[in-house]
């Protein structure tokens, strides 16, 4: 009845349940447990119950473990939509190039919703000797909201009083955030899949650097996500009404971002390399 060692079973490719475990499963939900203990073992249980073949089951027990699990996580859709809204508005043109107009050439920005499979673009790029990466860094955030402080006004409203030399200014603190990562490598890469919102500011700051989407299909990404427990965040993925609107104000600022800077702001399809991985 150990929640955490089920979760974690049920995160590992090489194990499959069988009947018995759906058993121990559903004996273990018919005991005291804590909420999120109770969500643990519902998503066990509904893997356990793919392995079965038995999907109708499966999926009835991941829509319980979802409902489950909402319970415990505070998403407000219609404030993650007014933000997505907001970026269009502030960044309806490029913002105005420094002096620099190379600063950050060395910088790529990975970004994706999760479960997109950009894990692996991230494994093969970061098995090359000319780039360092940056896993999940914070320093692109970091730097937004240091400046958010500074302003006392929330990003990306003070965005509109933002001139050429203060997106200099923020590229070279990003710049001196990431320096250790960039030691004698000609390219770094920072792959942190929630950057996709801030790719307006982040092209302003690093007039240089590109951002790279590494885009799923959204069916499989969607349901990929809505069947995965997350360690934390992405509370948008409990819920399929909330995670097909995540997934549309993700697509339409993807548009946004690639007409915007249709030479910085590049499409990686994660389907292109599962068909051809060596090109």
């Amino acid at each position: 009845d150990h929640a955490d060692a089920w979760i974690g079973l049920s995160e590992l490719p090489a194990v499959r349940f069988d009947k018995a475990d759906v058993a121990r499963l559903q004996l273990a939900l018919q005991m005291p447990q804590t909420p999120q203990a109770r969500v643990s073992l519902s998503f066990a249980l509904s893997r356990a119950l793919e392995d079965q073949a038995d999907y109708h089951s499966a999926f009835r027990a991941l829509y319980k473990a979802n409902a489950l699990k909402r319970r415990l996580v505070n998403w407000n859709a219609a404030a993650s939509r007014a933000q997505v809204s907001a970026m269009f508005e502030v960044f309806a043109e490029p913002q105005p190039e420094g002096p620099d107009v190379a600063l950050g050439e060395q910088v790529v920005f990975l970004v994706s919703l999760p479960q997109s499979g950009v894990e692996v673009t991230t494994q093969i790029l970061a098995a090359h000797p000319q780039v360092g990466i940056a896993d999940a860094s914070p320093d692109l955030q970091q730097v937004i909201h240091a400046e958010s402080t500074r302003r006392r006004q929330p990003f990306p409203q003070w965005a509109r009083a933002t001139d050429a030399a203060d997106w200099a200014r923020l590229g070279q603190d990003y710049l001196a955030r990431t320096a250790p990562a960039r030691v004698g490598k000609p390219r770094f890469v920072d792959a942190n899949p929630i950057n996709w919102r801030l790719a307006g500011a982040a092209l302003a700051m690093l007039p240089g650097a590109r951002v790279v989407n590494s885009r799923g299909d959204a069916l499989e990404t969607c349901f990929a996500c809505y069947r995965q427990l997350f360690a934390s965040g992405h509370g948008f993925s409990y819920d399929l009404d909330h995670m097909t609107s995540y997934w549309r104000d993700y697509d339409r600022l993807f548009g946004h971002w690639q007409r915007l800077f249709p030479q910085r702001f590049l499409e990686h399809a994660h389907a292109s390399m599962q068909a051809d991985p060596e090109a």
